[in-house]
């Protein structure tokens, strides 16, 4: 399977691959740099390019950070 994130402040990550063997999960995770502050709205989402095409349900957050 070919997967990208994306995110809120429209950056996409570089394609990826995982291999199914059989049927079930696999856990997939990125991380994402943010300065201080406060930011609301925030969202991440995967695109899966192949074998079919779809979105998943963006995942939102809200970051509360103080130096």
């Amino acid at each position: 399977m070919e997967y990208r994130w994306l995110r809120s402040d429209g950056v996409s990550s570089q394609v990826e691959q995982i291999e199914f063997n059989q049927a079930g999960t696999i856990q997939v995770v990125t991380t994402w740099d943010i300065s201080s502050g406060v930011h609301e709205g925030l969202w991440v989402q995967i695109e899966v390019l192949q074998p079919n095409s779809r979105f998943s349900n963006e995942a939102e957050f809200d970051v509360y950070c103080t130096p």
